[in-house]
C-alpha cells in the first residue's frame, strides 16, 4: 500500500507540474488570441470541437476504462482495442467529412465546411493514442505522459500565436488543435515501448465491451449533457454569444477540470487497486473530496468575485459578457468537481450501471434548464444549472452512501475544518464587492483572500494544505 501511495503521489506531482505549465501557457496564449481574434472565431471552433468530441466517444467506446480497471490484460487485449479504435476513428472522420456541408448549412455559415474537414483530422490522430495512454496509465507512468502533454501544448501554442500575429485569423485556432494532436501522437509512439501485434480477437473485444458499454452510453449522454448548451447557444442565439460562453467555460474548466483532473487521473488507478478493501477505498475517496473542496473551493471563490472586472481587463471590453457567464460557471464547476469524484469512485468498483443512471438524470436536468433558457435567456438557464448541480450532488452522495456507508453528513464532518478557511474567504469577497469594481480592488481582494487562506491554513495545520505543501516542496521519498 505504501508503494502504491508513493506512486500515486509521484504521479500527482508530475500531473500537477504538467497542469501548472499547461494552464499558465494556455492562459497566456488564450489572452493573446482573444485580443487578436473575434468572439465569433472562438464560437465557430467551439461548434466543431463539440462534433469531434461526440466522435471520440465512439472511438473510445468505454474500452479505456475497462483496460485500466482489468488486472489481467495482455498484448492481445491492447492490440484488439487499438485496431478497433483505429477503424472507428477512420469511419467517423469519413462521416463528418461528408456531413460537413450539412453542418455548415444548419449554422448558416458556409465556411464551416472546410473548417470541419480539417479539424476532423484530430479524430484520426486521437484514435492512435488511446491505447498508448492506457498503457502508461496502468504503469502509473505519469512522468512521461506529463512531458508529452507539456511539449505538445507549448509547441502548438507557439504555432498558433505565430499564425495569429501573421493574420491567419481562425486558422490559428484550427492549427493549434491539429498540431497538438500530431505532436502528441508522435511522442506517444516514439517514447512508448508497446507496439500493436497483428491480432484481433472478437472475444476479447466483447469482454471489454461488456464492461465499457455502460461507459459508452454514459459518455454519449455526458457529452450531450455537457455540449448541448454549446450546440443550442450557437443555433438559438449566435456564434458570438457562444464565443462568450466558450471563453467563460474555458476559464472555469481550467480550474475544475485541469486542477481537479490531477486528482482524478491519479486516483482512478490507485482506487481501482484497493476497490475490494472498503475502509481503504472510502478513506481514499474522503481524502479526494476534501482536497477538491479545499483547492477547487478556494480557486472558484477567487474566480467568482473577480470575473466581472478581470475578464474585460485581460481580453478586452468586447469580452465583458464572458465575465458575467464565468460567475455562474465557477459555482457549477465547484459542484461538478465533487459530483465527478463521487461518480468516478462508484464506477471504479465496476458499478457502471449506476454511472449510466446518474448521467441520464443529469441530462434530464440539463434539458429542463435549456428549455427555460430558450424562453427566458441564458442567465436564467445558468441559474437553474447551479440549482440542479447542487441537487445532483445531494443525490449522488446518497447513492454513494447506499453502497459504501459514507453519507453526506460524513462528508460535511470532513469539511468542517475546511469551512474555517472557505467561509471567511467568501465573506472577504462579499465585502469587497460592495465597492466599485476595478482591477485595483480586485487585486487587493485576491491578495487579502489568499493571505487569509495561507495564514489560517498554516495556523490550523489544515491537512489538505499540508499535503499540497509537501507535494510541492518535498523531494521524493524512495
Amino acid at each position: 500500500m505504501k508503494g502504491l501511495k508513493q506512486k500515486a503521489l509521484n504521479g500527482a506531482k508530475w500531473s500537477l507540474l504538467e497542469k501548472v505549465i499547461n494552464i499558465g501557457f494556455e492562459f497566456a496564449v488564450g489572452i493573446v488570441l482573444a485580443r487578436l481574434l473575434m468572439p465569433t472565431d472562438f464560437g465557430t471552433v467551439a461548434i466543431i470541437s463539440v462534433i469531434i468530441s461526440f466522435s471520440l466517444i465512439f472511438v473510445n467506446s468505454g474500452f479505456s476504462q475497462s483496460l485500466v480497471r482489468d488486472p489481467e490484460v495482455g498484448n492481445k487485449d491492447f492490440s484488439t482495442i487499438f485496431f478497433f479504435n483505429l477503424a472507428v476513428g477512420i469511419l467517423f472522420y469519413g462521416f463528418i467529412f461528408f456531413l460537413s456541408p450539412s453542418i455548415a448549412s444548419f449554422y448558416e455559415n458556409n465556411e464551416l465546411t472546410l473548417y470541419v474537414k480539417v479539424l476532423g483530422l484530430s479524430i484520426f490522430f486521437s484514435s492512435l493514442t488511446l491505447v498508448q495512454r492506457v498503457n502508461l496509465t496502468r504503469e502509473m507512468n505519469f512522468k512521461l505522459m506529463s512531458k508529452i502533454g507539456i511539449a505538445s501544448s507549448l509547441s502548438s501554442g507557439i504555432l498558433a500565436l505565430g499564425m495569429a500575429f501573421s493574420g491567419f485569423g481562425i486558422w490559428s485556432l484550427i492549427a493549434k488543435t491539429i498540431s497538438r494532436e500530431i505532436i502528441q501522437t508522435s511522442l506517444f509512439w516514439f517514447n512508448n515501448k508497446w507496439k500493436p501485434s497483428s491480432v484481433f480477437e472478437s472475444t476479447i473485444l466483447m469482454k471489454h465491451f461488456k464492461y465499457g458499454s455502460n461507459f459508452l452510453l454514459s459518455a454519449i449522454i455526458g457529452q450531450f449533457y455537457n455540449n448541448i448548451l454549446a450546440l443550442t447557444i450557437g443555433k438559438i442565439y449566435n456564434l458570438q454569444t457562444l464565443g462568450y460562453y466558450n471563453r467563460a467555460q474555458l476559464f472555469s474548466n481550467t480550474i475544475s477540470e485541469n486542477v481537479g483532473g490531477v486528482m482524478t487521473s491519479v486516483s482512478f488507478p490507485a482506487l481501482a487497486k484497493v476497490q475490494n478493501d472498503r475502509e481503504k477505498f472510502v478513506n481514499g475517496v474522503s481524502l479526494l473530496l476534501r482536497q477538491a473542496f479545499y483547492v477547487i473551493g478556494i480557486l472558484m471563490i477567487l474566480v467568482f468575485f473577480s470575473a466581472k472586472a478581470f475578464i474585460p481587463f485581460l481580453l478586452g471590453s468586447q469580452w465583458e459578457k464572458a465575465g458575467e457567464y464565468l460567475q455562474y460557471l465557477s459555482v457549477i464547476g465547484f459542484f461538478g468537481m465533487l459530483n465527478s469524484i463521487l461518480v468516478n469512485s462508484i464506477s471504479v468498483t465496476g458499478k457502471s450501471n449506476i454511472y449510466l443512471f446518474i448521467q441520464i438524470w443529469a441530462l434530464a436536468l440539463n434539458i429542463i434548464s435549456l428549455t427555460f433558457g430558450y424562453f427566458y435567456g441564458i442567465e436564467v438557464m445558468l441559474s437553474l444549472l447551479i440549482l440542479f448541480y447542487v441537487f445532483s450532488y445531494l443525490l449522488i452522495s446518497h447513492v454513494f452512501n447506499l453502497f459504501f456507508n459514507y453519507s453526506i453528513l460524513n462528508q460535511f464532518k470532513d469539511y468542517k475544518s475546511l469551512m474555517k478557511v472557505i467561509v471567511p474567504a467568501m465573506l472577504i469577497g462579499i465585502i469587497f464587492s460592495i465597492f466599485e469594481s476595478s482591477m485595483f480592488m480586485v487585486l487587493l481582494m485576491v491578495i487579502s483572500q489568499l493571505t487569509y487562506v495561507f495564514i489560517v491554513s498554516s495556523w490550523l495545520k489544515i491537512e489538505e494544505f499540508e499535503l499540497i505543501k509537501n507535494l510541492i516542496f518535498k523531494k521524493d521519498r524512495r
